[in-house]
């Protein structure tokens, strides 16, 4: 990524926008809900975390929680991926600060 600063940030930029879109989607789901399109929300997000393991880890319980109908562990694992977005939020911004003094 050293090399090409310009894609780096745009994947950050894409990280800091595109989550909290996506969680959105899946908390409108939860509310009507639609376990299923909530678990469906969740893999495409789960496919747009570019190595945030740790919330891939909880989404992928999470889509596996909506896929079994299980609400309890559906409320529970969503809890987690939000305190597993604010590490990763917390993370990027520090990334995306000595890039945006740059500029």
């Amino acid at each position: 990524m050293n090399q090409n600063p310009t894609l780096f940030r745009h994947i950050l930029q894409l990280l800091q926008d595109g989550i909290p879109q996506r969680l959105k989607l899946i908390d409108k789901a939860l509310k009507e809900k639609e376990l299923q399109k909530a678990g469906k929300e969740a893999h495409t997000l789960k496919g747009n975390t570019y190595g945030a393991l740790k919330l891939q880890q909880v989404l992928v319980r999470f889509i596996t929680a909506c896929k079994e109908e299980k609400k309890k562990e559906v409320e529970k694992l969503r809890k987690e991926i939000s305190k597993e977005h604010r590490k990763l939020k917390k993370e990027l911004n520090a990334l995306s600060l000595p890039h945006q003094e740059k500029e």
